[in-house]
């Protein structure tokens, strides 16, 4: 058993020219290794910086994929680069769609 999957949204506040404190990997060509060996298409989350939005509200977690930006999907067909630009050209309120793994139960 290697877990669920669950989709949320949540949104992050990105004051003025801070960032969203995240990195991503993967995009269109690209597959992404996730920690566990698993290779996967998509948007990964790649790095959580403390003390910036993402790690302070919490719920965002390395390896979770990004489904959607504002309500613009980027689950197919994006590149890395292209997906870099949206999220840099956010402010204030961002919402973000995400798949999580969730821990298998015993």
């Amino acid at each position: 058993e290697n877990g669920n999957t669950q989709n949320s949204y949540l949104t992050l506040f990105r004051a003025g020219a801070t960032c969203l404190g995240f990195s991503v990997v993967g995009g269109r060509g690209m597959g992404s290794r996730l920690s566990d060996g698993e290779m996967r298409r998509g948007i990964f989350i790649k790095h959580i910086a403390e003390d910036r939005a993402a790690d302070l509200d919490g719920r965002l977690l390395l390896g979770d994929q990004i489904l959607s930006v504002n309500g613009e999907d980027i689950l197919q067909g994006v590149t890395h680069s292209e997906a870099v630009q949206l999220l840099r050209q956010t402010s204030g309120t961002v919402t973000l769609q995400v798949l999580s793994k969730t821990p298998p139960t015993c």
